[in-house]
């Protein structure tokens, strides 16, 4: 009598084991999150007229002593969503001795009587900056490397209302540059020239705006 007591014992417990020790089964489901992806903006600084790619400012020949002559330079960022910016303008080189010595250049931004401002409004920018005379006549060798008379180069950073901003996405900047030919040029500058590409360079402002 005493073993099957026993023996019952030891079946009971071993159910009780065994019941302690189940796994317990719940519901589940799966899902995916398809397709992540991360696209990187561009930056696009691009020089402009309505209509077209390129823009040279000046073709003049049989410059005079004193005469002064006008164009128009039109810059937008085209750049994707957020990318604002800051750019400079530079002349590369020049060359002692020729025409260059004796240019002079005066550049005003938002001139209002620039004809074409419409075009661009109509076009979905923002035209940029208000009229000022951004440079009084000074030596264009001062558009050389380091110049400080063409830029756009504020702090990219906000700070308030009416503050300096960087270069916005879809702004157009317009300006009218001025040149002349300075009145003591002698005989030594007939039949001189000179051609200069104007270079820009733009970067990103720091994304903490």
């Amino acid at each position: 009598m005493t073993k099957k007591i026993l023996l019952s014992l030891a079946m009971i417990a071993l159910v009780i084991a065994s019941v302690t020790s189940a796994t317990v089964a719940y519901f589940s489901d799966t899902a995916t999150s398809a397709g992540n992806t991360f696209s990187a903006g561009t930056m696009e600084f691009r020089i402009a007229r309505p209509g077209e790619t390129n823009h040279r400012i000046f073709d003049i020949s049989n410059l005079k002593p004193g005469q002064v002559v006008k164009g128009y330079l039109v810059v937008v960022n085209d750049s994707t969503a957020e990318l604002d910016m800051k750019w400079k303008a530079w002349i590369p080189s020049f060359s002692d001795g020729v025409l260059d010595d004796v240019l002079e250049v005066r550049i005003t931004m938002k001139p209002s009587e620039y004809t074409e401002y419409n075009a661009f409004t109509s076009a979905g920018y923002t035209l940029a900056g208000h009229e000022f005379v951004t440079q009084g006549w000074t030596s264009i060798h001062n558009l050389g490397v380091g110049n400080n008379i063409l830029a756009w180069n504020y702090p990219c950073k906000e700070e308030g209302a009416g503050d300096p901003q960087p270069f916005r996405v879809d702004w157009a900047g317009v300006y009218k540059i001025e040149v002349r030919m300075q009145e003591s040029a002698g005989n030594n500058y007939q039949g001189t020239s000179f051609t200069g590409d104007l270079n820009f360079y733009a970067t990103q402002c720091e994304n903490n705006l």
